[in-house]
Formats: structure tokens, sequence, C-alpha cells
């Protein structure tokens, strides 16, 4: 199973001014890298104390953290990154030669040699009247990423400065990311059983600069021949110590653009009437009144946008604009792939029989996934996550492909989708932006299409 471990780009190498190197050098390392099925981490050995000023090493790095691998500090010859990869760099004259071995057992798994790049020898030409030189474009460095593997698998996260907020399906904590591992700082238990993570959202409700936390888990009801029924509990917590400022709201709570909201579970259906407002009253947060949610939509589908307009994204629906009236705009047409959240089950008022007539034949709830979430910068940029990964065949079958976060282009008359951060083999659960989006974001993944294997965090920054 390809696992991540925590990677922090910094590597011991002697500094060289030298002409640049082809990237053709380094084939066999870019096919071995592709190929590599076992931990993605890797020790870089033998090249400079800025890596980003010797092109044959930033070109490595590349190939490295394209394909989600990081690069632990080499602090000794000895030093093995245990499953990973232990790549060798040598400068013999203007050449480097990189040999890829597999720290498990030290086979060689490709040897590349990178020679510098020269123009080939042409006689002298005839004087000619002088010309504006070409210019250069700067070589863009890599994004930075660091990654942390989770003991537990957490199934939310949301960022707050250089903090992070994470909700499991029994408590939700406030941590740091101290020397590669996770440090909480507080936390508050569900006082629920059995519960299972919902949602989780910050915003600053009282406009007094302290953000508040909106946390909502599902209580999973159940009961012999009658199924399971998944009913909503949720607090409004505050800043910094998540100490509850509501009582249970008994329903589904998000945060927009700094105002919180809440709508409740039907008897039969997931959501019921319409969505409520939260307000301060008599020191706690209570819902109030009912107000006009985008048309219809229930509290999760679809979100507002700043200055009006809203977009909505029902699960199975492509993606569409509206305006501030409700006036249907551009349509999405990427596929962003098929993505089940937690999902909530519903009894049925009238079971169904699959097969046969006993009482263990009867389909007696349906399960309503939630929809990915959906996050607005303040530069009114949109983030959501793209499913590109599935998990193949039962029993037999390997998963394949990767999940990006991606930002959504709104036009007047076309919408589009970009992919800034890059993608990972990971199935991606959740995410959380750095500052608007353009400082970086924080994804947390799993190996495990249902959020239950082996959890990790990534920090992607340019």
């Amino acid at each position: 199973m390809r696992r991540l471990m925590l990677l922090i780009c910094t590597v011991l190498v002697v500094a060289w001014t030298g002409p640049a190197a082809s990237a053709e050098g380094w084939k066999g390392v870019s096919r071995a890298l592709d190929a590599w099925q076992g931990e993605k981490t890797a020790v870089i050995r033998g090249a400079g104390a800025d890596p980003l000023a010797v092109p044959q090493v930033r070109e490595l790095l590349r190939l490295f953290t394209q394909r989600g691998f990081v690069v632990v500090p080499a602090t000794s010859e000895g030093q093995s990154p245990g499953r990973g990869l232990i790549l060798d760099l040598r400068k013999e004259g203007d050449s480097w030669v990189a040999a890829l071995r597999r720290a498990s057992d030290g086979a060689f798994l490709a040897l590349d040699e990178a020679r510098p790049t020269r123009p080939a020898a042409v006689p002298s030409p005839s004087p000619s009247p002088p010309t504006t030189p070409p210019q250069t474009t700067a070589e863009v460095p890599a994004p930075v990423a660091r990654t942390v593997e989770l003991q537990e698998a957490p199934q939310r996260v949301v960022v707050v400065g250089d903090e992070l907020v994470l909700l499991y399906d029994d408590r939700v904590v406030r941590a740091e990311i101290v020397s590669g591992a996770l440090r909480e700082l507080a936390r508050f238990q569900v006082p629920v059983r059995p519960s299972r993570a919902l949602w989780l959202d910050v915003g600053d409700l009282d406009r007094d600069g302290t953000p508040e936390v909106a946390v909502t888990w599902a209580e999973d009801v159940q009961q012999v021949y009658e199924g399971t029924d998944s009913w909503p509990h949720s607090w409004v917590l505050a800043w910094p110590d998540l100490a509850p400022r509501s009582e249970d709201l008994t329903g589904y709570l998000r945060i927009v653009h700094g105002r919180a909201f809440l709508q409740r579970r039907g008897r039969f259906s997931a959501f019921k009437d319409g969505v409520l407002s939260v307000s301060m009253e008599a020191g706690q947060w209570q819902p109030g009144t009912a107000t006009p949610w985008l048309q219809g939509h229930t509290i999760y589908d679809a979100t507002p946008l700043p200055g009006g307009g809203w977009v909505s994204h029902r699960s199975g629906q492509r993606w569409r604009l509206a305006d501030a009236d409700g006036r249907s705009g551009p349509v999405l047409l990427a596929d962003l792939g098929r993505f089940r959240g937690p999902a909530v089950a519903v009894r049925l008022e009238n079971p169904e029989f699959r097969s046969g007539f006993e009482k263990e034949d009867r389909v007696t709830e349906r399960w309503v996934p939630l929809p990915r979430r959906v996050a607005v910068s303040p530069d009114g940029g949109v983030y959501t996550i793209r499913r590109g990964r599935t998990p193949g065949l039962p029993l037999v079958g390997r998963p394949s492909g990767s999940d990006a976060v991606v930002r959504i282009r709104l036009g007047s008359d076309a919408m589009g989708v970009e992919e800034p951060f890059g993608a990972v083999e990971l199935f991606l659960m959740d995410f959380g932006l750095l500052g608007d989006g353009r400082n970086g974001v924080v994804l947390l993944g799993n190996e495990r299409e249902d959020g239950r294997g082996t959890a990790y965090l990534q920090e992607i920054r340019p």
C-alpha cells in the first residue's frame, strides 16, 4: 500500500554553478518513480547547500515532488528512509551521475548521467548589426509540500491561521504540526453515542476577530428489522478552547461568509423544511428565523458568492451559476468525478423488499451522502475537490488515478477549472485553504474511499 511520510525539502549539497543540464538525462529515474509502488519518501545524497541553485538537483526535486514524493534531510550517509528510496548523486567533471536504490535492500532501480547542454561549435559568423539579446525566463520553483501520517483518521479539516481543526467520529480537535507530528491543543468530545463525523466549518460569527467553530455529527439509531436512522447533532464552539457556545442544535450546521445556518432532518427525509439563521441570544447561539436559502436548495448543495449570486453543486447534477435573483447562468461542463461524503441513513416510510418476503429481505433505509466541500476565498475564488481516483475492483483491484483540489473560474458566460496545487494519489476527504487559497492548501487524504484507512495531512505552499 502506498504510504506518504513527512517531508521537508531540505537537502545537503555542494554548491555548483555550471551549464544547465538537460532534463533528458533523468529518463531512467523518471520511469522508476512512475513504477514505484512503495512508500513515497526519499533521501537525496550528495547534492549542494542550495538545491534550487543546482540545475540537476532542481530537476530531480521536481521529478520527485510532481509524483507526490517528499525528501527528508540526509543528515548522515547511513540514514535510510525505511521502505522508501535513496538517490545518490556524484559529480564527475561537468556531468552528474544519479543512482536510485531501494532502501529496504539497496537494490539499484535506475542509473542515469546528466551532461550539461552546450551549443555545437560553428564557424565564426560574419559581422552583423547588433541585436537585442534574448530574454531568459526565470524557472519557477516546484511547490513545497510537507506530509504527516496520522495515527487516526479524521473526516474533516479546516485551517485557522497556523493551526488546524480536525473532526473525528467522537471529537473535534484543535492542533498544530510540530516536528512532523500532530500536537493537540484543545478538544471537544461529542456527548452522543454512537456518532459519526459529518461536517466542520469555521468563521467569525460575532465579528470580534476570534473565530467560532461549527461541528455536526450523526447519531446512528439502529433497531432490529428497522434498519438505521441517522440524526444530526451540532454545536457552535468557542476559540481557542473549543468550549460549547450553544446547546445541541439537533440539525445540520454550516458557516458561510461569517454567518451560521441550520437545517433540520425530517422523519422520513434527510433534510426538512427550509434553512434557519443562527444568532446569539442570551449568551448562546440559537436557531432563529427561516432564510430564503438559494432557491430551494438544501444547506450543503449550494454556496452563496460575495457580491450576490450563488453556485449550485447538487450531487449528480452539473455545477451551475445563478445570479442574485436566482436566474440560471453558465454551466460547468467539466467532470469533477463522483464524490460521496459521509452519508445519512433515513428510514423508509414504506419498507421495500429486495427479494423474498422475510424480515431479513426488507430494505428499511436509504443512505444520502453529503456533497464535497466548496470553499469561497476572500477574493471570490471557488475551490472544491475533483475526484479522479477509483477504488478498483473488489478483492483483486487496486486504487488508481488521483484527486486534486481545483479552482472554479467564474465568468459571466462560462465556467472553467484550474488545478493550482497538483494532484495526489490518495482519496481526498477534505481540504482547508491557507489564506485566500493563493498561499496554499492543506489536504486531508486517505488510502480508502470511505475514509477508514490510513490518513495523511499534506500542506502545499507555492
